[in-house]
């Protein structure tokens, strides 16, 4: 597990720094520096195809090594309660806020009940 962890780490950061490339060969071609781009897209595109081969064999020698393991866990199956779970959480979160932001400042705390107390005098 350890071993397909770090595995999997080490892809995620080549990846990254592959993207930051991208990003770099990308803002040279908008500031119209093309030569720079295409010698840095150029870079990209083999450190990505390098990149797919190590990741491959990388991923292929964990899978190797994980084949003798046997799944001891297993994914929580998600409900059709989530949703409503998260809708209550956003409620009492919101509610709770606004009781602290009333609690901070009086002044307002009163504005809000004369005018909570307005408008139901008018129903």
């Amino acid at each position: 597990h350890t071993t397909a962890t770090s595995t999997l780490r080490a892809i995620y950061q080549e990846l990254t720094e592959l993207q930051h490339d991208l990003s770099a060969a990308s803002e040279q071609l908008y500031r119209a520096h093309v030569g720079e781009a295409f010698f840095t897209a150029e870079v990209c595109l083999k450190k990505a195809m390098d990149l797919h081969r190590r990741a491959k064999k990388r991923l292929d020698d964990t899978e190797w090594q994980l084949s003798c393991c046997q799944v001891t866990h297993q994914l929580v199956p998600r409900g059709e309660w989530l949703p409503w779970v998260r809708a209550g959480l956003i409620a009492v979160i919101t509610v709770a806020a606004m009781v602290l932001l009333l609690l901070r400042d009086p002044e307002r705390r009163v504005r809000l009940h004369s005018a909570a107390l307005k408008r139901w005098q008018r129903q």
